[in-house]
């Protein structure tokens, strides 16, 4: 399935999240409705356990092959911008982590961006900043997740 923009692809992981295991965990408190929104926030907003509170970066590739290492790699700022935007009330009541979200029909050209980067480096920048997880979410809706140590 090609999205049309991340706002598609984040309404389609929230309309599938009620139905896959990952989710099922997650409680979805925010996912960004619009490409202007009014308050800045992380993509996807998930709590889970009553101990977790998981921000996602959703990223696509929006077809354009040219645009390849600048979104793959855009992750990284994102991240970090991320970490500056506000969150829900109570959000500190929890562990606040990070990951990024991505479809799975481009795990391979993400990953053939993210593997020219030194795994060491990679895995400081997940440990400084808290980013613990990958989500792969393929075109029925089912959502892989994997660490984000070592993971290209």
């Amino acid at each position: 399935m090609a999205y049309k923009n991340e706002y598609s692809f984040t309404k389609h992981f929230s309309d599938a999240c009620s139905e896959i295991q990952f989710c099922q965990k997650y409680k979805v408190v925010h996912r960004e409705f619009s490409s202007k929104p009014k308050e800045q926030r992380m993509d996807i907003e998930l709590i889970y356990n009553s101990s977790e509170y998981l921000r996602l970066e959703a990223k696509i590739f929006h077809g354009d092959s040219r645009r390849r290492s600048t979104t793959a790699l855009g992750v990284f700022g994102s991240l970090l911008k991320g970490k500056a935007l506000p969150t829900f009330d109570n959000a500190d009541k929890f562990d606040v982590v990070y990951g990024v979200l991505i479809p799975e029909n481009e795990v391979s050209d993400f990953k053939a961006v993210w593997s020219t980067i030194d795994v060491s480096d990679w895995n400081k920048f997940g440990g400084s900043y808290k980013v613990k997880y990958i989500l792969q979410m393929d075109e029925s809706g089912e959502i892989k997740y994997f660490p984000w140590e070592n993971y290209p």
